[in-house]
């Protein structure tokens, strides 16, 4: 049945108000991985459109699926201490447990840096053929399907899953892969040219501060070696708790090992270590009142989307866009968007993750969709998907969950003049 599309009016708070709680995200503790969560399929469907309106366009950017770790540096630290301890005689029975699993799997990620999982590649092909389920008419005979990665392996083979799965489905649609230096501007633009503010020493001491606090490797330490003083320093147990909890958020990106770590946490070591790396991406990315805002270099992918939209429009054509890049795009492309997750961001740490909570912003395979409608007067309609969910902007509109292109579009715009 299709659902009743109401004005925005009548949605006063949407998902904005649905903060995230601490029991919300230790109901399955893989989210506390943040950007390494698995990718979840969407559980719901979506909204059907207005009647008379059909799809005919999708404008994308989909970050990478789920890979192995981009250094192997987080293995060789658990090993050393781990096996140092057990040669010295000082590993508990659990330690020497522990120091196995580390071991099986380093074996597996010998030499696979950052690249792309079984698990990533199948995220991609679902993601796909769910898209092609929703807008097979954006993709009937005479579809023009562009697709361009990153030049990073894992975003290169993250298209090859994507459009092999996309082909499979709608053989008719012409679809074109590359990647090159050339589209890196957009697709995987750097921060370099803007300049560390005072705000960015205060909140990254403020940062400091707020880890010092949430951190303690004390019940860790005691559960894997006998007796106290090893490691001895403060700064050697904080680089092996961090080492393991890295080794366990990437394990579930390999599922086939049917190797875990999550038992090495308490649910609240996990909890706060999470809160750690979420703080740490507002500030790189400039989201806090003052510091350098990073994600101004990514107005160029905002640009493009705008772009090429208008181009489909304007030559009467179907079809979509599809990118395939980084976390480092998806939240600033979210904060840009304002999107659902991703605005009202407070500066108090301890209530951060309330807002902005990294794991539902950007998993391995994130990604936003802008559906395009049009109906039999070419009036066009945008919906927007964040993870193959309906999302919001702060934006009036008669037709909630879909919003007017040429309002859209000025909104973008608005977004990127300030």
């Amino acid at each position: 049945m299709k659902k009743l599309l109401l004005p925005f009016f009548l949605f006063p708070c949407l998902t904005l108000c649905a903060q995230t709680t601490k029991s919300e995200v230790l109901q399955d503790v893989r989210q506390t991985g943040g950007t390494y969560f698995a990718y979840q399929a969407p559980a719901s469907e979506i909204s059907l459109p207005p009647t008379g309106y059909v799809p005919f366009y999708i404008s994308h950017y989909g970050r990478h699926g789920s890979r192995y770790m981009d250094s192997f540096k987080y293995y060789e630290r658990a090993l050393r201490y781990l096996s140092l301890a057990d040669t010295m005689g000082i590993l508990t029975g659990y330690g020497k447990d522990v120091l196995a699993r580390v071991r099986a799997a380093s074996i597996d990620a010998i030499d696979r840096d950052g690249d792309l999982t079984r698990l990533g590649g199948e995220q991609h092909q679902g993601i796909a053929a769910r898209m092609y389920e929703r807008c097979s008419e954006a993709f009937s005979e005479g579809a023009q399907v562009h697709a361009i990665a990153s030049q990073s392996r894992r975003c290169i083979v993250s298209m090859g899953n994507f459009c092999m799965s996309l082909k499979d489905k709608a053989p008719a649609a012409d679809i074109f892969m590359e990647t090159s230096k050339r589209y890196m501007y957009y697709i995987a633009a750097g921060t370099k040219e803007f300049a560390a503010t005072h705000q960015d020493s205060v909140y990254e001491q403020k940062t400091h501060d707020f880890e010092k606090r949430l951190f303690n490797a004390d019940r860790l330490m005691s559960s894997l070696f006998i007796g106290k003083g090893y490691p001895k320093h403060h700064s050697q147990q904080e680089q092996l708790m961090w080492a393991l909890f890295k080794i366990a958020i990437d394990l579930q990106g390999l599922p086939e090992l049917s190797i875990t770590l999550w038992d090495a946490f308490t649910d609240d070591e996990l909890f706060a270590m999470w809160q750690m790396d979420n703080v740490s991406w507002c500030r790189s990315i400039g989201l806090f009142p003052g510091c350098a805002p990073r994600y101004k270099a990514h107005y160029p992918l905002v640009r493009d989307i705008i772009s090429k939209a208008d181009s489909v429009i304007s030559c009467g054509g179907h079809g979509a866009d599809l990118r395939f890049g980084h976390d480092a795009m998806i939240v600033p492309l979210a904060y840009i968007m304002q999107l659902d997750e991703c605005r009202n961001i407070p500066t108090d740490f301890h209530e951060l993750y309330k807002y902005f909570s990294s794991y539902k912003i950007t998993p391995m395979a994130a990604n936003i969709q802008l559906i395009f409608y049009k109906n039999a007067s070419n009036d066009i309609l945008v919906k927007i998907l964040h993870n193959e969910r309906e999302s919001s902007v702060p934006l009036k509109t008669d037709c909630f969950p879909y919003y007017r292109w040429k309002d859209l579009k000025q909104y973008l715009e608005n977004r990127m003049s300030n």
